[in-house]
């Protein structure tokens, strides 16, 4: 009893305790009795610079991703609340608005292994809404997990894509074991030579041919320790990650893409949603064959062309041009631009605690929510662009 009081007073914790939110940890009174929260700014700004990529290198713009799921038995282990299933689905929903939120002009499939085989719930496109719905279907869990059969149904998949894309495969894997039919050491050998690159996320602990499929075919592996670390380390994957070094001479292929126009209808009309015929009284008509499809961007069900808009493929650009770190300002810095005392950004007006951020080539002063907000989802610093004009 005394040790377990000494672990208590210590920190010491479970691990089903870290999902919870102390609140009443982050509150403290000022001199005057107010209450108020503690500040955190650094640690979040330091946290965000962690996994940040500032430098121009040679990335895929367009990729073919597949996510698997592991809906073995070992998904209804409730070490993560309330089932590592449960988790699983609402991370992976997040991943894909995300993923085509970053990756406007990509396609993603989404698959999964139970019953020692791996089952396509989607086909490759870039329609989310069809991926979350298929997602949250997802109830059954049964029988063993399969890798060998992971790696098959991605080969399959991906063995068409052309060679300007860049084929990816994120594994969620719960299981400690995996059940194959042959050698999977000669699939994995096959994956390698189709350059698919192989990503795996255990739940549970590491496991050694999970970690050696991530090497061979210059993937990640990685470990999650619980809800929060899993939604991270699958929202790392939304970055397209630079490309392998190869001895071969590297070329550029054309790219054929159209730009459909928008159509709305008095009456519903059939139109392709991926593969599947439906109905609606809005879509967009391919400038290649005339077929009809409801979103873009997609690939014509009739004559393959990619069909985009010019906003799509714009908004793809911003991982090769990276937004430089900001730099941390000091409270006391004194700056030549009049309005130094609030945020460039949002206008909040800084405090006395506040931490400022200084951006290195506009010299502006940002806080932390807008320092966030531009390198992870704005990709453009305000100030840089009002100077330009």
């Amino acid at each position: 009893m005394a040790s377990m009081q000494a672990d208590y007073e210590g920190g010491v914790s479970y691990s089903w305790e870290q999902s919870m939110k102390r609140t009443w940890e982050s509150v403290k009174e000022d001199s005057e009795g107010n209450i108020m929260t503690i500040n955190n700014d650094q640690e979040r700004s330091k946290r965000a610079k962690l996994q940040r990529l500032t430098q121009s290198v040679r990335r895929g713009l367009i990729r073919y991703m597949m996510v698997f799921l592991d809906c073995s038995v070992s998904a209804k282990d409730t070490d993560y609340r309330p089932s590592r299933l449960e988790v699983m689905k609402s991370t992976a929903q997040k991943f894909v608005l995300e993923y085509f939120d970053q990756n406007p002009i990509s396609q993603l499939s989404v698959a999964v292994t139970r019953d020692r085989i791996a089952e396509k719930l989607t086909d490759l496109s870039g329609n989310s809404k069809s991926h979350i719905q298929a997602i949250g279907g997802l109830l059954r869990t049964e029988g063993s997990a399969s890798l060998q059969n992971v790696l098959l149904l991605a080969m399959a998949t991906l063995r068409d894509i052309p060679d300007y894309g860049c084929r990816e495969i994120v594994i969620v894997y719960s299981s400690l074991a995996t059940c194959d039919p042959g050698d999977i050491f000669k699939v994995i050998e096959e994956v390698r030579k189709m350059k698919i690159r192989c990503n795996v996320i255990c739940l549970s602990a590491e496991i050694y041919i999970c970690r050696k499929l991530a090497e061979l075919t210059k993937g990640t592996f990685t470990l999650a320790l619980d809800t929060l670390h899993l939604n991270e380390l699958l929202l790392r994957h939304t970055t397209p990650p630079p490309e392998a070094k190869s001895s071969s001479s590297q070329f550029t292929d054309f790219v054929y893409m159209g730009f459909p126009s928008r159509h709305f209808d008095p009456v519903p009309l059939f139109a392709f949603e991926a593969r599947r015929v439906t109905v609606a009284s809005t879509s967009y008509v391919c400038p290649r064959c005339g077929a009809r499809v409801t979103e873009i961007p997609s690939q014509c069900a009739v004559c393959s062309l990619q069909l985009n808009s010019s906003s799509h493929i714009a908004r793809s650009h911003h991982h090769l041009f990276p937004v430089d770190n900001f730099t941390e300002c000091t409270k006391n810095l004194e700056t030549k631009t009049a309005n130094s005392a609030s945020c460039y950004g949002c206008l909040f007006r800084f405090t006395s605690d506040s931490m400022r951020m200084k951006c290195p080539k506009c010299t502006n002063l940002f806080c932390v929510e807008c320092d966030i907000f531009i390198h992870d989802s704005l990709h453009n610093c305000p100030g840089c662009s009002t100077n330009l004009t």
